[in-house]
C-alpha cells in the first residue's frame, strides 16, 4: 500500500508540473487511479 501511494504522488506531481496545458488528462488519470484505489479496496474488505 505505502509503495502505491508514494508512486501516486510522485505520478501526480510530475503531470501536474510536466503537463500543465493537458490538466484533463491529468484530472482523467487521477480518476482512474482513484477508481481502482476504491475497487481494490471494496475487494479487500469483501
Amino acid at each position: 500500500m505505502p509503495r502505491h501511494q508514494t508512486k501516486y504522488s510522485k505520478t501526480r506531481k510530475g503531470s501536474i508540473l510536466t503537463r500543465l496545458p493537458s490538466f484533463e488528462g491529468v484530472i482523467e488519470r487521477e480518476n482512474e487511479i482513484k477508481t481502482a484505489m476504491v475497487l481494490h479496496l471494496n475487494f479487500y474488505i469483501t
